[in-house]
């Protein structure tokens, strides 16, 4: 994690979802979010990254799930990519 920003890439299996919610709340929490507003970015960023687990690669095959946070104006902008 950076004053800049957070970048997290990760196998799209289900059990990196709790990575990812940690790592994405702590950063939050570090940049001055309420306690609500945390708990809504973890559940919309979960179900983003659910999307990828399930439908980005075929059932036999892993694939990277990367997930980006900058700062901007509003708040912080997620990205989620497979």
């Amino acid at each position: 994690m950076s004053a800049q920003g957070l970048n997290l890439t990760v196998a799209a299996k289900p059990e990196n979802l709790a990575v990812i919610r940690q790592a994405l709340s702590g950063y939050a929490d570090a940049m001055g979010f309420d306690t609500n507003a945390v708990a809504d970015l973890k559940t919309v960023v979960t179900e983003a990254c659910m999307n990828v687990v399930v439908h980005a690669y075929p059932e036999d095959a892993t694939g990277p799930l990367e997930i980006s946070a900058e700062p901007d104006e509003d708040g912080l902008e997620i990205s989620v990519r497979d």
